[in-house]
């Protein structure tokens, strides 16, 4: 699924599995060379969103075709441009924050362990890896939203990374799967059965219907993947529908959920 086997992740333009896209803008598709480059390559990124996005404080796609896609807008994706902006969200256990050059060295460790990528919407290759961390804050700036770095609040790991969780736009390859944003997580093995992912994925859940207005959410999850299983299970999440995914060359589950099925 996104996360737990996100699709956001594209690789090089289309690379990187935590789903979620929107057209790179020009300027911005060359990969980064060194960890300094990488530095000033985010560094860029924020300047540039503070100078553009609205004056409130989160906000939601601007941009609204996926990478890989020239004509037209969706004009779902175009209503949502006027929502607050926040820096994080907070639960018991967890911040939930925007991405910082110093989460590289984390989240790169945890997209190399076999375990964490083994039910990803792609494989995950040395290059996919290394610019993970820009696609992320590219997200970021295309759309107003994105997958939010996951922080332990708690005392014996506070101010540990453990993965991300949060919204992404499906990649083209999956674009079966419908326009409508994408529900992912992907934590490091030592966080896992704790119940972290079904806690900031409810999280990135909640903000998404209640500030950001969206009507529904989907998760693309693989048929094997258990523990994704669960966490959307508790969610509410429901599979409606199973899509191609060409890939992995197999079948997977299209896992959605709807602002009123939560309310009722």
């Amino acid at each position: 699924m996104i996360i737990s086997g996100v699709s956001v992740d594209q690789k090089a333009d289309d690379q990187a599995d935590f789903p979620w896209r929107g057209r790179a803008r020009r300027g911005q598709r060359h990969r980064v060379a060194s960890a300094a480059r990488r530095v000033r390559f985010v560094t860029l990124f924020a300047t540039r969103a503070a100078a553009t996005m609205p004056s409130r404080c989160h906000d939601q796609p601007r941009d609204n075709d996926r990478e890989g896609h020239d004509a037209g807008r969706d004009p779902e994706r175009e209503d949502m441009t006027h929502f607050p902006q926040v820096e994080a969200l907070s639960t018991p256990r967890l911040l939930l924050r925007r991405w910082r050059p110093e989460d590289e060295a984390a989240i790169a460790e945890m997209n190399r362990d076999p375990q964490v990528a083994r039910y990803l919407n792609r494989p995950v290759d040395p290059a996919t890896v290394e610019a993970f961390l820009g696609r992320m804050v590219q997200h970021w700036q295309e759309h107003g939203y994105g997958p939010w770095i996951l922080e332990s609040h708690e005392p014996d790991h506070a101010g540990e990374v453990l993965g991300f969780a949060g919204l992404a736009h499906v990649p083209p390859f999956l674009a079966a799967a419908g326009s409508r944003p994408e529900l992912g997580w992907r934590l490091c093995r030592a966080a896992w059965g704790r119940g972290l992912a079904t806690e900031a994925a409810r999280a990135a859940r909640d903000d998404a219907f209640e500030r950001l207005g969206l009507p529904d959410l989907i998760s693309v999850i693989h048929p094997e993947n258990a523990r994704s299983q669960r966490v959307a299970g508790k969610l509410g999440l429901r599979p409606t529908r199973r899509i191609h995914n060409p890939l992995l060359d197999r079948e997977v589950d299209v896992w959605t959920q709807s602002a009123t099925d939560l309310r009722a």
